[in-house]
């Protein structure tokens, strides 16, 4: 089962920033690994779709939403990593774009 999101270029940079901790988790349990592992692969995702907007950022592409493909175990971590995070956001238009996505993300995940 696959998840679609379309979110704007802004979005994947800020969603990459927060979910950068997870380079630094340090899994003990079995589950936390395998947790981890997922964590990882989403992040990668991410971190791949940001890096190419700091790439080839225009002002005609900035506005312009852009889609990414999860699994389904994948956004579901998404939304629990996001959810997770967002408590140590301290700037309020990041925060805004990381609850909307938290929200598109229940929405398709249902």
């Amino acid at each position: 089962m696959k998840i679609d999101l379309k979110l704007a270029p802004e979005v994947y940079i800020i969603i990459s920033a927060t979910l950068q901790p997870i380079n630094n988790t340090k899994p003990q349990t079995r589950k936390e690994k395998s947790t981890l592992s997922i964590a990882i692969d989403v992040l990668d995702k991410i971190e791949s779709k940001a890096s190419s907007f700091k790439k080839q950022s225009t002002l005609f592409d900035a506005k312009k939403k852009v889609k990414i493909t999860f699994k389904h175990h994948e956004a579901d971590m998404l939304e629990i990593i996001l959810i997770d995070q967002i408590k140590y956001v301290q700037d309020d238009f990041m925060r805004l774009q990381i609850q909307n996505t938290i929200n598109l993300l229940n929405q398709k995940l249902v």
